[in-house]
């Protein structure tokens, strides 16, 4: 039997466990947008025909978005996502790369720069200083420095808002000015309901952590959420110190399925659904059908928002409170992350 927990995950159950308040960090996830809108970025309009996002951690994860936003944006370039040391071979004159360090520090990310430096490329830096902005500096590149967080990945809307206001001012707009609005509201709204303020009872995310709490999390959504989905595992695995499986349909249907016959328990199911086709709907009713019948409970997160962005924005807030409460849940401190500093410390040779 799977432990059940009494705890409410008040605002004193959060900051017992979240000692350095990270949940603060979230809280301000639309002033923050705000504010990343309002940088002073000289950037001018250039002639590219690929661009290349390159990070890696809390700082890469943006560059996921902007590739699934991109996928469907008619007549904008193919957009790349390099989390590593190298660019890719193609990578030229005509290429844009976008090089993103929240702490301006990222060893691969600083490869990769100097990789597009050296091979001529059109280039535009993101961090909060370190290295890379004195790379920048040093080379003439434009730098934009972003706004303090506790972490990279509480700093999501600083990185994501800032990229997509630096597209759009070098000619490549993914996301249009009123919807940069909506979602600066969308979230403002949202954090009314699951807030550590709000209650249980009425708090989506919080209830999404007690589902998966004591449990092995498997998160199914469609393609246009691969980003938002390998984010969520990336903040279970960094806040809530849990590992996390992330599943793609239709993709999943060819392969993952065929996993639901029995021993599966210790599961526990999550899918994100929004306005999919029928051929998608039907993939998901026969998943959905396959977890009930191998005792697994699921549950389901609809989005309905007017755009892709915007449904984007909601299941990103939503699911990264989720992961704060599940870390609260367990026990463990999100802020700190332990085994990548020793990591660090290692490859530093300290």
């Amino acid at each position: 039997m799977r432990e059940v927990v009494s705890v409410k995950l008040s605002r004193e159950d959060v900051e017992r466990v979240d000692r350095e308040g990270l949940y603060k960090d979230y809280e301000a996830w639309p002033e923050q947008a705000e504010s990343a809108l309002k940088l002073s970025i000289d950037l001018k309009e250039v002639d590219v025909d690929k661009i290349v996002y390159c990070g890696m951690g809390g700082s890469g994860c943006a560059g996921d978005i902007l590739q699934d936003l991109s996928f469907s944006r008619l007549g904008f370039p193919p957009l790349y996502v390099v989390k590593g040391y190298h660019l890719p071979s193609f990578a030229d004159e005509a290429t844009l790369v976008l090089t993103v360090s929240y702490s301006g520090d990222t060893e691969e990310t600083i490869s990769a720069l100097k990789e597009a430096l050296e091979k001529g490329c059109k280039v535009v830096g993101f961090s909060s200083g370190g290295e890379l902005e004195k790379i920048c500096v040093e080379n003439r590149v434009p730098h934009v420095k972003l706004g303090r967080a506790l972490t990279p990945r509480s700093a999501l809307p600083y990185i994501l808002y800032s990229t997509l206001s630096a597209l759009e001012r070098l000619g490549y707009e993914l996301v249009s000015a009123s919807e940069l609005s909506n979602t600066i509201a969308l979230m403002r709204k949202l954090r009314e309901t699951i807030g550590v303020a709000s209650e249980l009872k009425d708090n989506e995310a919080k209830q999404i952590a007690h589902h998966l709490y004591n449990a092995h999390p498997i998160v199914y959504g469609p393609q246009e959420f691969r980003g938002v989905l390998t984010r969520f595992k990336n903040s279970l695995n960094e806040n809530a110190k849990v590992h996390a499986l992330v599943e793609i349909l239709p993709e999943a249907c060819h392969n993952d399925i065929e996993a639901w016959q029995r021993d599966a328990l210790s599961l526990r199911v999550l899918f994100a659904i929004n306005g999919s086709d029928g051929r998608l709907r039907k993939r998901f009713d026969t998943l959905m059908e396959l977890v009930e019948r191998s005792g697994v409970e699921y549950r389901s997160i609809y989005v309905k928002e007017a755009t892709l962005f915007e449904g984007i924005v909601k299941l990103v807030y939503l699911l990264e409170y989720a992961t704060l409460y599940l870390a609260v849940l367990r026990g463990v401190p999100p802020a700190p992350t332990p085994n990548i500093a020793l990591l660090k410390k290692r490859l530093s040779g300290v």
